[in-house]
């Protein structure tokens, strides 16, 4: 795709030169030209892809999901790396904007910061593993969850759970990450 789009491109200006038309669209031609450059940009293979529902009813928990989706979101994890979803997202404090929303503890729900965010642990360990990443670190829930089947889940609690997966690609790989309508969407693709 990336290359067959500047060919087409090209034969249309061509032809367009050739009708002799080239006078009336070339600022068209130019602005989507630069168009279409930032759009082949943002074209990558997807690797693997997982999505989760949520209730956004659950206010506390669904910022919690944005925010956490919102950190992962265009991480570039490079051949070789480890990524580690409590470096890149970070303590899950009310500092940090994370809300108070329910959370399991030793086989018990309880209430706390950042309560959701492995809902978003969770899409992604799937979306690694359909990618062909190779986990390093995952962890069950003390309890079931309800958005994937167990073994599934990637429990994390930032400084005790984490999880960790190792790009062992020869290229680099970019980890897309939306939250719209109660889903949670996470794609990794070809950088």
């Amino acid at each position: 795709m990336r290359r067959i789009l500047p060919i087409l491109v090209s034969s249309i200006i061509i032809l367009i030169i050739a009708a002799g038309c080239a006078d009336r669209v070339s600022d068209v031609v130019e602005t989507d030209l630069a168009s279409l450059d930032m759009e082949l940009l943002t074209i990558s293979e997807e690797l693997g892809a997982f999505s989760t529902k949520f209730d956004p009813s659950e206010n506390g928990r669904t910022i919690n999901i944005e925010l956490a989706s919102d950190s992962i979101n265009q991480t570039i994890v490079q051949s070789g790396e480890e990524f580690s979803y409590n470096k890149t997202i970070g303590p899950t404090t009310e500092k940090n904007g994370y809300q108070l929303a329910m959370i399991y503890v030793g086989g018990k729900k309880d209430e706390g910061f950042g309560g959701g965010v492995c809902q978003v642990s969770s899409t992604l360990y799937n979306a690694a593993a359909n990618a062909g990443m190779t986990v390093t670190e995952r962890h069950d829930h003390s309890l079931p969850v309800t958005y994937v089947e167990a073994g599934k889940e990637a429990a994390t609690s930032y400084g005790v759970k984490d999880l960790r997966f190792i790009n062992e690609l020869s290229h680099p790989v970019i980890i897309h990450s939306h939250v719209e309508n109660g889903i949670v969407s996470v794609s990794i693709n070809v950088a």
